[in-house]
């Protein structure tokens, strides 16, 4: 079976049955794949649509596309997760944006917190969202998942409260604290978002896990090995999807 190539439209090119293609993936199409007019592609607009078209034209600077159907929330997790991730090296936190995104994640807020190693980090918000688009387009998603640029545990900590769900990635757990168990899924309880905190690899401060404590949150212990930080958001990610998830079915 051959490989199916994704292409990423901007949803502002997207008229009535028609949409345009440009820049690197006019580009994509045209001199790396050397598509013709009349052959079918697939088109995703990041916000969960994905849509099947005719290349109509192909000219200098961009390519028509005529829209023949659509499928929303293609790939797309009926759970919503977003994780809230102590910023590690640069090239550590790029590799999680990219394996993040091809599990299901769907939003990435960047953390500061007490004890990790790079404070002063502000990140570079359009590479991580080069990334982000780079790995929805090969893993077969329509929604490119939201970027947060890097805040406080505290200040993300005060917007937690929204979700449905809250879980912490730490251990030891603090006495009298909620532990997450992975249970049998129940459709009747299954919630519509969640939102993850992982540390840096030092952990988080006593502070912060009595913080998070106080919030209400469930403490995952994802066992005795020391992970690192963008390891044990990939695990500790990827459990939670598996418990409260299913995919919405390729068409």
């Amino acid at each position: 079976m051959s490989h199916q190539y994704y292409f990423f439209v901007d949803p502002q090119d997207i008229s009535q049955q028609q949409a345009l293609l440009r820049d690197d993936e006019h580009h994509h199409l045209s001199r790396v794949l050397r598509q013709k007019p009349g052959d079918t592609i697939l088109l995703i607009d990041g916000l969960g649509t994905l849509y099947t078209g005719t290349i109509t034209e192909i000219g200098k600077r961009e390519s028509r596309i005529l829209i023949e159907s659509q499928v929303r929330d293609f790939g797309e997790e009926r759970f919503r997760l977003t994780l809230a991730q102590a910023v590690p090296q640069p090239a550590r936190f790029e590799w999680l944006l990219e394996k993040g995104t091809e599990i299901g994640v769907a939003a990435f807020w960047a953390m500061r917190s007490q004890l990790s190693a790079t404070k002063s980090q502000k990140g570079n918000i359009e590479r991580w969202q080069r990334i982000t688009k780079s790995a929805l387009k090969q893993c077969g998603r329509s929604g490119l998942p939201e970027i947060q640029p890097v805040r406080s545990f505290e200040k993300i900590l005060a917007e937690a409260a929204s979700f449905d769900c809250r879980w912490i990635a730490h251990a030891p757990v603090p006495q009298g604290a909620k532990i997450w168990t992975f249970q049998p899924r129940s459709t009747a309880t299954e919630p519509m978002d969640g939102i993850l905190f992982v540390g840096p690899e030092s952990g988080f401060s006593d502070q912060e896990t009595e913080l998070a404590f106080q919030h209400d949150f469930h403490f995952l212990d994802l066992g005795v090995r020391r992970l690192r930080s963008e390891t044990a958001g990939l695990v500790a990610a990827t459990l939670l999807l598996q418990q409260f998830s299913g995919t919405a079915s390729p068409q």
